[in-house]
């Protein structure tokens, strides 16, 4: 699965929409790159952050930013297209607080749950520290953060 994070606009949402959720990079926003982070592994981000409960950390990373297709069971289809989801509001608050020396165990940490069990810790590392860097940038200038799921 693909996964990238990317900062939008909510004035231009629609139009993306209607573009059909193509790759954020190539439509212009400003994105992080990234695979097989799909809601639930970064549910778990979000929990080794903030410790909110696991259920609602599932909740938030699964909630949808514009309306995707729905699947069978009421939930996004990730065989009918990219599904955009909003990233955890608590995410994009907390991580730019993270101390460069306390990444690579915040790293070490995540890649110690199941869910991206076997990511090398300095990729996990890397990733999160241009995350980290993208997100004040992207608040400032009043955009969304969004995750793009695409197999």
């Amino acid at each position: 699965m693909i996964t990238d994070v990317f900062a939008a606009e909510p004035g231009g949402l629609a139009a993306y929409r209607r573009a059909g959720f193509p790759a954020p990079g190539g439509y212009g926003y400003p994105t992080l790159k990234g695979r097989d982070l799909d809601p639930a592994a970064l549910a778990v981000l979000d929990m080794l952050l903030s410790g909110v409960p696991a259920d609602r950390a599932l909740d938030d990373a699964a909630r949808p930013a514009p309306a995707p297709a729905p699947g069978p069971d009421g939930g996004p289809d990730l065989y009918a297209g990219p599904v955009v989801a909003v990233l955890s509001e608590r995410v994009v608050r907390l991580l730019p607080a993270v101390p460069d020396d306390r990444l690579e165990g915040l790293a070490k940490d995540w890649t110690a749950q199941a869910e991206i069990d076997g990511v090398p810790v300095e990729a996990v590392a890397a990733w999160l520290a241009g995350l980290r860097r993208m997100l004040p940038d992207a608040v400032r200038d009043g955009r969304m953060l969004l995750v793009w799921n695409c197999l």
